[in-house]
């Protein structure tokens, strides 16, 4: 049989196959190699200007967020996905459009002044002062590095300028800004007399007979809504606690676990952000080298890293507890020595040089400044593992009971009364 196979390989019918083979994988598999650097997939090109996927993705993520907090109820699955997508799409086309008007009018922003506009939001303020640190981490929860923040910033900044020339430009007619002068100018002479109604009451009787006619009339405007009187138990988790009680050992225990807490520990970093590409790699070696030769890390922030409003401060941070930065930025600052830099760390921004400049520590307060608050902390600990437990013990009580009074009694519990309550409510907890 093999030798079959061998004498039928040879024939015109299997050159025929094997070459058509070929020619389908070169077709298809040079295809897939100029797909391979062909860059980041578009949505959309306008004018030769790719609108990317990423972009696209991001915006549809942030308008879908948007939509849900305008919900009073959030539900994801009211979102109509399929016209959001096509509202993102068809805003980035028309905001490329402009973007390409503003370009070839020459209308741009340098550096400085996107700086200038961002140390002037107050978003990025904190007691009417501009803070890095606010910048940073509020930049990083919209899902941007500072360099597209920037780049978003200096294009959304001239689009707007071209959308209120369009909205505040337009042309009237002669005709129309006579008649429009006409009537601004124009003025009403008038004299006005009031009558008050006491000035006539003297002058009017009512009969009873004539209130009775009215009433039954109108009954239906004096009509009361339907209301009833609800006697109910309240089981709140801040009664639980305050009826639990803490004892000098435990709350001594308490203190000793919690001391690494209450010790924060702030850490002042500097960073030389790049971005993330094919050159990455040669220039962080040449950041190192440089750093080794003696160079200074400062200088070599300003000259180097994409974070301009850090680099301007010598990469300075500021100071930052656990939990400000991105993880594995985070993980890399606290294993570092005062005044070692780390290995290059990649994060969604880009690649990183991290120096820690300074290490402080604050004291562990003495237990007689916060007993009371880990007082509260510990009962609330304590109430919150009871509590799942004593709710099902009263509704079971509740449900099997005549009243109220039984189940209030063996818990500890007040029953109180409301009076009045309508379908629209009425005092708490019924409103």
């Amino acid at each position: 049989m093999l030798q079959d196979i061998r004498e039928n390989a040879q024939g015109t019918i299997a050159k025929i196959i094997i070459g058509l083979l070929i020619v389908s994988l070169s077709i298809w598999g040079m295809d897939a190699i100029i797909g391979g650097f062909s860059g980041e997939p578009e949505v959309a090109t306008v004018n030769g200007e790719d609108i990317t996927e990423r972009e696209f993705l991001r915006l549809v993520q942030m308008e879908s967020q948007r939509r849900l907090s305008r919900m009073d109820s959030p539900d994801p699955s009211l979102l109509n996905e399929d016209q959001i997508r096509k509202d993102v799409l068809e805003s980035l086309i028309q905001q490329q459009v402009l973007i390409q008007d503003a370009d070839s009018q020459g209308l741009a922003l340098t550096d400085a002044d996107i700086d200038a506009l961002i140390t002037q939001m107050p978003q990025f303020q904190v007691e009417g002062q501009f803070n890095r640190d606010r910048f940073v981490s509020t930049v990083r929860n919209m899902g941007m590095g500072v360099a597209e923040f920037r780049e978003a910033m200096r294009k959304q900044y001239v689009v707007n300028q071209i959308r209120a020339g369009i909205v505040q430009s337009g042309v009237a007619a002669n005709e129309n800004v006579s008649h429009l002068l006409r009537i601004q100018n124009q003025t009403r002479d008038f004299r006005v007399v009031t009558v008050p109604e006491s000035a006539v009451a003297g002058q009017v009787e009512i009969t009873e007979d004539e209130v009775q006619a009215f009433y039954d009339d109108n009954s239906s405007a004096f009509k009361q809504p339907e209301q009833v009187d609800a006697a109910y138990i309240t089981l709140s988790l801040g009664a639980l606690a305050e009826s639990i009680e803490i004892s000098e050992d435990e709350l001594q225990a308490y203190y000793e676990t919690r001391a690494d807490d209450l010790a924060r520990e702030e850490r002042r970093a500097a960073h030389i952000l790049i971005e993330d590409g094919e050159d990455a790699d040669q220039t962080m070696a040449t950041l190192q080298q440089k750093l080794a030769d003696g160079a200074s890390f400062a200088d070599l922030a300003q000259e180097y890293s994409i974070d301009t409003v850090s680099a301007e401060e010598g990469g300075d941070l500021g100071y930052a507890g656990r939990g400000v930065y991105n993880g594995a930025f985070e993980e890399a600052l606290f294993a570092l020595e005062e005044g070692e830099v780390s290995e290059p760390v990649e994060t969604s921004f880009g690649v990183h040089l991290i120096k820690l400049e300074d290490v402080r520590r604050s004291d562990v307060p003495p237990l007689s400044e916060i007993e009371g608050q880990l007082r509260s902390e510990l009962a609330r600990e304590r109430a919150e593992e009871r509590f799942a437990e004593i709710r099902t013990q009263l509704a079971d009580s509740a449900y099997a009971a005549d009243d109220l009074a039984g189940p209030a009694e063996e818990l500890g519990l007040e029953v109180r009364e409301a009076k009045g309550i309508t379908r629209n409510g009425g005092t708490a907890p019924f409103d």
